[in-house]
C-alpha cells in the first residue's frame, strides 16, 4: 500500500514558512510540533484571540486595522525581548498571571 505524500501549500506572500531550510526550522522548540508549525496555514489554538477580533470588528474596527494592531505589539514585544538579549526566561501570560491589557495595544 502506498502513501501519498502532502506537500505543504504555499504560504501567502508576506508569510514565513518556518520550515522551508533545516535553518529556519527551529524543530528543537517545545511548541514546533504542537501549533508553531501549523501557525501560518490555521492560527492560534487559543480562541480567546477570535472572539477579541471577532468582539472588536462588532465594534466597527477593520481586519486590516486589527492585524496591524497586533503586528505593532508583537514587534514591540520582539523588540523587548532582542533589547534584553535573551530569549528565556522572559515574562510570558503564564508567568505574569491573567491580565487582558486592552490598553497595551
Amino acid at each position: 500500500m502506498s502513501r501519498a505524500v502532502v506537500e505543504s501549500p504555499v504560504p501567502s506572500p508576506g508569510v514565513k514558512n518556518i520550515a522551508s531550510t533545516p535553518e529556519d526550522a527551529p524543530m528543537s522548540h517545545p511548541d514546533f510540533y504542537d501549533g508553531l508549525l501549523d501557525w501560518p496555514l490555521y492560527g492560534p489554538k487559543d480562541g480567546e484571540i477570535a472572539d477579541l477580533v471577532l468582539e472588536l470588528a462588532d465594534k466597527g474596527l477593520r481586519l486590516a486595522e486589527i492585524e496591524w494592531r497586533i503586528k505593532q505589539h508583537l514587534r514591540a514585544w520582539l523588540d523587548d525581548i532582542e533589547a534584553a538579549g535573551t530569549t528565556a526566561p522572559f515574562p510570558t501570560p503564564e508567568s505574569e498571571g491573567p491580565s487582558r491589557g486592552r490598553g497595551s495595544i
